[in-house]
């Protein structure tokens, strides 16, 4: 019950937000939920950067706060379009009972409406009342003509008609909608509810862990910036780093909301965004592949929705790997696209439009490619083609006496715009006789007579609102996007190409069996895709919808390119695109299967109508076949989505369960991360170790404040701590030019760095990543260094320097294996060794448990280690002994204090920095992360 409750309250914070400001802008309210993620992301995002620059805490009561600009922000766009609209109606009132003019316009909605059955006209006491009454109707078919009958119908109110909240047309996708995420959570909270942790389990992968890290850095710091993140990944010297943070701003605020710990809330985002958006976004490009609002559209939306669970490339895959940031940016491109390609039908859903396309950039910026081109096939194949406002007049329909009147254009019938589905062709009109207007009036008119100059005007009005909703989004996103281009050519390097030929490229893109889906396990779904194929040819011959099959073609042409490359040029121009997505196949496919399945949609949708004729026209099968298609549509439905859950039934439990294997945070590493928390000063520094191995769980686990937040380490320049330490951990407290206790280049860099504990939790990530020597074998000789904690291969070394003898004692005492930790000697030429010689032994009481048996042994008192003199190099007539650290030996010269020509392993410069490479260290100046 507590599952379903916090599913239910991720959902309504991701929505409701977005939402309130979409409807507010502008949109009714079933596009105003549809769109309510994107524009939540886009909310949350922007406002972590806008917080940064102000130097104000990112968290939930200041995002509260900003929010309310928006929700003004909302209110102002929408002013000016009920302005007009009001003023344009106001028009139409006569005040002694007249008659309103026999047609209106309204550009801001795109509609042309010459109704022969003229409204009542308003009363003279409240002219509001009358345009409310007359709203223009909504309910008419795409090809439909104006009704000229007297009859009314309960349908015909404008109340269940309009696109709002009451028009029965959303119905059928929503269900689908709620069907296909249902499946997708709930077979989701049954695995979770059956790991050992349930959502407090913490991935294995790789990409994650630096997820839950920033996700954490955002909760303790309150900066959500993109372009701050190098304050929270590159801790030794803040090298800059641009990282996408919507989606982990979000996460923060949600966990926040709902009390998570960072990783129980990577863990639930990843449960809720994806499995709603996913099913969003198919269903909304069958609709636009469909083209109008009939039943047939209705119909396509909810079945391929609904179904969506059954292919592993669109969710299970993606979250196996840990592109979990990746994923959610792309589940919405669906959503945004196709409420950008809405925008020249109704100019004021741009607001919305903006806002999303800001959600998925800011959430991962590479999907922005995947909505662009998607617009683009759109309007080059087809929106060109067929501009919504046909703004040329025969001059010889126009009347002599009306030829300066600017506004007679009219709306193409099927565009989704609030009227979609009312737009009737102008008939000649006939006006009474009105002086001519000025001289601008004129040259419109005789303009608008030019076809060739309409057409043009009209092509370019729509691909200027189509650009400026981009345009915009990508200005105000300006100062945190091009922080990042610094890093692209870094991820355009990386590919996975394949050894296949051209027709396996083929199979595997279409068939949609990419990386990992072997693993996840086959699933034939060769009637989902003959649906397909009847889809598109239907789409083709019946909606000439050319601009879907093209771009799908040229995803998939993307995909097979990243499999197997093509010769040059297409190939390289292919990567372009590819490499944003790191030229990853299971990257690429994901928009494939996306428009396979919304064209299966289409398919099952067409054979329906066409069983049931639903092409008839008589009026009474008509009623019947919308019925009789309803019920078929439901019920084929209710038979495959049973059937798509359990073909995914075992995969599924593969995907997550092996995701949370204690293969690199063991139960061993929870206890350790427990113990660290509770000792003295573990909060207070930095606490240093072997990145690749996954220590810097410690951060977001229990907010240990560990170097590490990745696996790949920390990027710093050369000499700084970091580097030092990582090479020379185990000089810390080996003194300097011949004296113990002078401090050497590894203490100063302990002391600058702030670092109070060195934690080991073998083994690296990597097979191929070799240990680091200098800290798995060598910490133990660290004079410097007291192990204070061990458990099987976890071990936990603390700095003596921060800490007081009392305080070594008891941390070494509380440990699981006290009694069998080493005692801590000093350098017999030390003060502390001299002190602890002088004190003597101790005697100690140990328990045999196998035997039972207590015996008495005499060990030193431990003598912890501190370097106390600066690094002071001797003159040359000094008669200082040697240094217990001499260049023959390796570490740290005497008199430069820097590097030997000989490392501790008597390696060349060039294979010691080979190694530290294939340990995972960064060393380039900017880090690049895999996202």
């Amino acid at each position: 019950m507590l599952a379903q409750h916090g599913l239910m309250v991720a959902i309504a914070a991701l929505i409701l937000p977005g939402m309130i400001v979409n409807w507010v802008s502008g949109l009714r309210i079933p596009w105003a939920a549809a769109a309510g993620i994107p524009t939540t992301m886009g909310i949350v995002g922007f406002t972590g950067w806008v917080l940064s620059c102000r130097d104000i805490p990112f968290n939930l009561a200041n995002v509260t706060h900003a929010y309310w600009y928006f929700l003004t922000a909302a209110v102002i766009w929408r002013l000016p379009f009920l302005a007009g609209q009001f003023w344009r109606w106001r028009k139409t009132w006569q005040p002694n009972g007249g008659k309103p003019l026999d047609w209106v316009g309204s550009w801001w909605k795109n509609q042309r409406v010459h109704d022969p059955k003229p409204a009542p006209a308003p009363t003279a006491a409240n002219p509001l009342v009358g345009w409310l009454r007359s709203r223009i109707p909504w309910w008419k078919s795409p090809q439909g003509k104006p009704s000229t009958s007297d009859e009314e119908h309960w349908y015909d109110l404008p109340v269940f008609s309009n696109g709002g909240i009451f028009d029965p047309r959303w119905i059928l996708p929503l269900a689908g909608v709620i069907v296909g995420a249902g499946t997708y959570t709930s077979r989701l909270l049954e695995i979770y509810q059956g790991l050992k942790y349930d959502f407090s389990s913490i991935v294995q992968g790789w990409d994650v862990h630096w997820h839950a890290s920033e996700v954490r850095f955002i909760l303790e710091r309150g900066i959500a910036d993109s372009t701050r993140m190098g304050e929270a990944h590159n801790i030794d010297g803040h090298q800059e780093l641009f990282y996408p943070s919507g989606w982990h701003a979000a996460t923060a605020l949600l966990a926040r909301y709902e009390g998570f710990t960072p990783i129980q809330a990577i863990n639930w985002m990843t449960i809720v965004l994806p499995s709603v958006t996913i099913p969003l976004s198919v269903g909304l490009i069958a609709w636009r592949l469909v083209g109008n609002r009939g039943l047939t559209a209705q119909i396509a939306a909810g079945f391929s929705a609904a179904i969506v669970i059954a292919t592993p490339v669109l969710y299970w895959i993606p979250v196996y790997v840990g592109m979990w940031p990746y994923l959610g940016a792309i589940s919405m491109t669906g959503i945004v696209a196709v409420l950008i390609t809405s925008i020249p039908a109704v100019p004021v859903r741009m607001f919305a439009g903006v806002m999303g396309f800001m959600g998925v950039a800011i959430a991962h910026p590479a999907p922005i490619t995947v909505v662009v081109f998607l617009v683009g096939f759109w309007w080059l194949f087809g929106q060109l083609w067929h501009p919504v406002r046909q703004w040329w007049t025969p001059a010889d329909s126009i009347p002599a006496e009306d030829s300066t009147t600017p506004d007679t254009t009219t709306a193409k019938p099927d565009q989704d715009s609030e009227s979609e589905s009312t737009q009737p062709k102008l008939e000649e009109q006939k006006h009474p006789a009105r002086k001519p207007r000025q001289v601008g009036a004129r040259i419109w008119s005789d303009w608008r007579t030019n076809k060739w100059a309409a057409g043009t005007m009209a092509r370019l009005r729509d691909f200027g609102l189509l650009a400026a909703t981009g345009g915009i989004a990508v200005l105000l996103l300006w100062p945190q996007l091009k922080s990042g281009f610094g890093q692209s050519e870094d991820v355009q390097s990386v590919t996975a190409f394949e050894d296949l030929s051209r027709k396996e490229t083929f199979i595997k893109t279409f068939l949609m069996r990419t990386r990992h889906v072997g693993e996840f396990g086959l699933t034939d779904w060769t009637y989902l895709l003959w649906f397909a194929v009847i889809g598109m040819v239907v789409a083709l011959v019946w909606r000439r919808n050319v601009w879907g099959i093209l771009f799908l073609i040229f995803s998939a042409l993307i995909t097979m390119n990243a499999l197997t490359m093509f010769p040059e040029p297409w190939g390289g121009l292919l990567n372009i695109i590819g490499g944003l997505h790191y030229g990853t196949a299971h990257r690429l496919v994901i928009p494939v299967a996306m428009f396979l399945f919304a064209y299966c949609g289409v398919g099952v949708a067409v054979v329906i109508r066409f069983v049931f004729a639903g092409f008839v026209r008589n009026k009474i099968w008509r009623v019947a076949s919308v019925c009789l298609s309803t019920i078929a549509a439901v019920w084929i439905t209710s038979l495959i989505v049973p059937w798509a859950s359990y073909s995914v039934r075992e995969g599924s439990r593969w995907a997550i369960e092996s995701m949370y294997e204690s293969r690199m945070v063991t139960k061993d590493d929870r206890d350790a991360f427990n113990w660290l928390a509770k000792q003295p000063h573990a909060y207070d520094g930095i606490i240093f170790g072997n990145s690749a191995d996954g220590y810097g769980w410690m951060y977001a686990y229990n907010k240990l404040p560990s170097l590490a937040r990745h696996y790949d380490g920390v990027s710093a320049k050369p000499g700084a701590p970091s580097h030092v330490l990582r090479d020379s951990a185990y000089l810390i407290g080996a003194g300097n030019h011949g004296d113990p206790d002078q401090r050497n280049k590894a203490d100063i860099a302990a002391e600058n760095l702030g670092v109070n504990f060195i934690v080991l939790s073998p083994p690296n990530f990597w097979w191929f990543q070799q240990s680091n020597l200098e800290m798995s074998v060598k910490l133990d000789k660290a004079p410097g260094l007291t192990l204070v904690y061990q458990k099987n291969s976890i071990r936990i070394y603390a700095v003596n320097a921060k800490f007081k003898d009392t305080e070594l004692t008891r941390m070494r005492e509380s440990g699981p294996a006290s009694n069998q930790l080493p005692v801590p000697q000093c350098p017999k030429d030390s003060a502390d060794g001299k002190a602890a010689a002088a004190a003597g032994e101790t005697t100690q009481v140990e328990y045999d448990p196998e035997t039972g048996e207590q015996t008495t042994v005499t060990k030193p008192k431990p003598c912890y280690h501190r370097p106390s003199k600066p690094d002071v190099a001797p003159r040359a007539n000094d008669a200082k002994g040697k240094s217990p650290v001499t260049p023959k030996s390796g570490g740290i010269d005497d008199n430069s204090n820097k590097y030997s020509e000989k490392s501790s392993l008597d390696l060349t410069e060039k294979e010691a920095r080979r190694r530290r490479l294939d340990n995972g260290y960064a060393h380039n100046e900017k880090a690049t992360l895999r996202f």
